[in-house]
């Protein structure tokens, strides 16, 4: 983030909201957002699915 310590790109890009993650964005597909993120942009994105029965963290498409 802006003025802040790069985000950590080296496992994955972590989402959260409210401070409780919501999932992650894997290493590989990754670099864009995170390098948006550094530069001190907002991303948004849409929950397109949430399986219940998921471990927490993987729940969401």
């Amino acid at each position: 983030p802006a003025g802040g310590k790069p985000m950590n790109r080296r496992n994955f890009l972590k989402i959260a909201l409210a401070g409780r993650k919501l999932g992650y964005l894997p290493r590989c597909i990754n670099k864009i957002p995170a390098r948006q993120m550094d530069q001190g942009r907002m991303l948004a994105a849409l929950v397109k699915e949430i399986d219940p029965a998921a471990p927490i963290g993987r729940c969401w498409r």
